[in-house]
């Protein structure tokens, strides 16, 4: 089998994702008012200022791939060598983090606001200073912004590390402690139900709301449960080209209609609608033309890169916001520093990727290849 692919409406679906969030961090710094002149305040909202909808279908993604990942390479999930599953976690992510953790650390120490921590939050004065990107290593950084708020404009961006890494701990023990897959099923299905549950109970503050543990599982059980289901009958009705179009359209519609008001199921239904999108993955369902397909490979390509876009656009916008005061510039100008912004955070995660986080992410694998013989290695 050769398992170094990778699906293309996935990355598109990536994509999708960290353009959200792209767009999201830079409206708040540079877009806010400014085009209330020219366009509806409302209207500009709705674009660009719900991304972390964008961190929900992230998470609803992982848990697709950790989940069918997981069976194609161990052949059933209560199979899971849970030696190899963290390695090639770790291969993964941490090569990355710890590079973009240093580079934070380094303009912190040169007095770069952005990269500064700062907390009016009684206690926070006395926290070791390395403390908070230890909170992103070892994954409860989200735990500490929802004790002292927003204390570093890069760093508090990690929140969702936490998260995922935190399910990821939990993943393979669930798997082979529960072999029945009917008892795998319930688990999931209680996860989904938690998550709103638990958003409504904390739907009036959005660091515990948006950043829970709890109500974040929820999007990545979908995912989860979107894999299970691929190859069942329920699966394949799902596969139908209305029900794909009608989760398409309910993306759209969720994603526009906001986060704030509708904090209990907003994230319920863009989790469900991706997951409904993932078991239809390996289906052509986008239209064939030229300009879709070259706007469709741009996204694609930015998909691919979507771990390093999520984790060093916030310096580059961080050292955009230093030499370029947010609200120094026109409607127009604004504009131009997106684009600038954009390319430049694409261009410097491909090198990161390219020159850095593969090679270190493939020498770990291989090393772990030699260990063990025989083992598949999945492309993420």
């Amino acid at each position: 089998m050769n398992t170094n692919f990778r699906n293309n409406r996935i990355d598109f679906l990536r994509g999708i994702a960290i353009c959200l969030v792209l767009l999201l961090h830079f409206y708040l710094s540079y877009l806010r008012n400014s085009f209330s002149n020219i366009f509806p305040e409302n209207l500009f909202q709705a674009i660009f200022v719900n991304g972390n909808y964008g961190v929900t279908i992230f998470f609803a993604i992982s848990g697709y791939l950790i989940t069918s990942r997981s069976i194609g390479r161990y052949g059933d999930l209560k199979n899971i060598n849970t030696l190899n599953f963290y390695t090639l976690r770790f291969a993964r992510i941490f090569p990355c983090i710890v590079l973009a953790l240093v580079m934070i650390s380094i303009l912190a120490m040169f007095g770069v606001s952005a990269f500064v921590s700062k907390s009016s939050v009684a206690g926070f004065a006395n926290l070791p200073v390395w403390l908070p990107a230890l909170s992103v290593l070892t994954f409860w950084h989200n735990v500490l912004m929802e004790q002292y708020g927003y204390f570093n404009y890069a760093l508090n961006i990690y929140w969702s590390l936490s998260v995922e890494e935190v399910f990821y701990l939990f993943f393979p023990v669930i798997c082979i402690g529960i072999t029945r897959r009917m008892w795998l099923y319930a688990l999931i299905c209680v996860l989904i139900i938690t998550g709103p549950i638990y958003r409504h109970m904390h739907k009036a503050d959005e660091l515990f709301f948006m950043y829970g543990y709890l109500a974040c599982f929820d999007a990545i059980s979908f995912g989860c449960l979107a894999a299970l289901l691929q190859n069942t009958m329920v699966g394949k009705k799902l596969l139908n080209k209305f029900v794909q179009s009608s989760s398409i359209l309910l993306l759209i519609f969720t994603y526009l209609l906001g986060i704030h008001g509708n904090e209990t199921l907003g994230f319920t239904l863009i989790a469900a609608a991706t997951a409904i999108l993932l078991i239809g993955s390996s289906k052509k369902l986008m239209p064939q033309n030229i300009l879709f397909t070259s706007i469709s490979r741009s996204i694609e390509f930015c998909g691919s890169l979507s771990y390093e876009l999520y984790l060093f656009h916030i310096i580059v916008l961080g050292l955009l916001r230093h030499f370029i005061k947010p609200g120094s510039l026109s409607g127009a100008n604004s504009f131009c520093l997106l684009l600038m912004y954009l390319g430049l955070s694409v261009s410097v995660s491909y090198l990161i990727y390219r020159f850095y986080s593969e090679p270190s992410n493939q020498k770990i694998r291989q090393y772990l290849l030699s260990k063990k013989p025989g083992l598949i290695l999945w492309q993420t």
